[in-house]
């Protein structure tokens, strides 16, 4: 072999080490990325069961948050439970959602989530809910 094919070669075997090496450098110290205003920890859900008395209302969640995500809360149960996704808003609680079913996609502030039984009777309830943190 001459000794020009033998360097062509040789120098074509180190080209791809060398490529290699600048195509996968370390990485420079850069700003960490932030998650936009989007909550990053979904918990599992919650489930509560129990019973209400005649006209009772009850407080079942109560949290605050400073990020954006979605909530979700189901109530089932007797007919005569009503169930309330409210935020604080200067200081007064604005109702969001309600119904059997509540969802919504919040922003930062403080939320809860009301349960209330209409009946004259008592009234069992299964309660199902989750938001994210942040």
């Amino acid at each position: 072999m001459n000794s020009a094919l033998k360097a062509a070669l040789f120098l074509g075997a180190l080209a791809p080490l060398a490529l290699g090496a600048a195509i996968y450098a370390a990485p420079t110290e850069g700003k960490t990325q932030a998650n936009r205003g989007r909550c990053f920890a979904y918990p599992k859900d919650q489930t509560l069961r129990g019973d209400l008395l005649a006209g009772q209302e009850y407080v079942f969640f109560n949290w605050t948050t400073n990020c954006t995500s979605a909530t979700s809360t189901s109530v089932t149960g007797n007919v005569w439970l009503e169930s309330y996704l409210q935020r604080l808003v200067n200081g007064q609680w604005q109702t969001l959602a309600s119904g059997s079913y509540l969802f919504a996609n919040i922003g930062p502030g403080t939320y809860r989530v009301v349960v209330k039984n209409t009946s004259q009777a008592r009234a069992f309830y299964t309660i199902r809910h989750g938001h994210a943190l942040g």
